[in-house]
């Protein structure tokens, strides 16, 4: 038969084994549920910035397609298409830490939008000749190619 101390003998330990195992479990839930929040924050980030570079996308195709139109409406375009890049350049500083991943592709989008943008400033004032027209042109098919590219970045991470 059994005495009292060999039942508390028996007993603590399985008591004190089974606290430390729900204090562990409460602490490892805690850290889960914590990263988890933290994934859920830089998952929200990626697709909201993810949604500005295809909304770009979409202006750059809704510019083509008014601009074959009526080639007079390009610069209101050109001006909307400032706003969304602004927007977009706006959200990547403000969220860098957790886009920062993406920093040398948006460098290059970045780079090539600053580009245009200062050829556009050169020619502010100028008729603008084949070889004007065609220069910047190109400038502005590379920002759409780094959008592209950012975009597929960003939709691979994501």
């Amino acid at each position: 038969m059994m005495e009292c101390k060999d039942w508390i003998i028996l007993v603590v330990p399985i008591i004190c084994n089974g606290i430390i195992i729900f204090v562990f479990q409460k602490i490892l839930s805690k850290k889960i549920e914590r990263q988890s929040k933290r994934q859920d924050i830089r998952d929200d980030v990626l697709k909201k910035f993810w949604n500005k570079l295809q909304g770009l996308n979409d202006t750059f195709i809704q510019m083509n397609i008014a601009v074959m139109r009526d080639s007079k409406v390009v610069g209101n375009w050109l001006n909307i298409c400032r706003d969304v890049i602004w927007d977009i350049i706006q959200y990547y500083d403000t969220n860098e830490f957790d886009l920062k991943v993406f920093a040398e592709e948006y460098n290059d989008f970045r780079n090539s939008w600053i580009d245009f943008e200062n050829t556009c400033r050169n020619y502010a004032d100028k008729r603008l000749n084949c070889e004007m027209q065609e220069q910047l042109g190109k400038k502005l098919q590379m920002v759409k190619e780094k959008n592209q590219v950012l975009i597929s970045k960003v939709r691979k991470k994501y």
